[in-house]
């Protein structure tokens, strides 16, 4: 590498870090749940790192304290449900390229549904 790419690769670098850590400074500040995690795709536990800063293990079935984006970001993701057709000569089902619809592939339900309402109204009045 020479000095001109050595340079660009460190303020690269500066940039990222410097991203990462201001995510995190939001996420800390961020108001956080306490939920039940389900894995409704399959149910085992999920590990992921929310976007590329800080990781979690999520348990199926059990509480866990999650800020508000990572809950918005999980409920988010869908998986597709193909529809089948009936065939007209052999009468069985075929898959079709059609989607019939997209299910949740997380589900989350409040512990203490009083705390998340509190922590709003804290918001609005501060």
């Amino acid at each position: 590498m020479d000095k001109e790419e050595k340079k660009r690769f460190e303020k690269q670098r500066q940039r990222v870090v410097s991203y990462q850590r201001k995510v995190l400074e939001q996420l800390e500040k961020e108001p956080t749940v306490e939920v039940i995690f389900q894995n409704l795709e399959d149910p085992v536990d999920v590990e992921f790192t929310y976007q590329n800063v800080k990781r979690y293990v999520l348990r199926h079935g059990k509480p866990i304290e999650l800020p508000v984006s990572v809950i918005k970001h999980l409920s988010s993701l869908k998986y597709p449900v193909y529809q089948y057709e009936v065939d007209a000569q052999t009468g069985q089902l075929r898959p079709s390229p059609q989607v019939a619809e997209y299910r949740n592939r997380f589900a989350f339900m409040p512990t203490n549904v009083n705390s998340l309402v509190e922590q709003q109204l804290e918001q609005r009045e501060a």
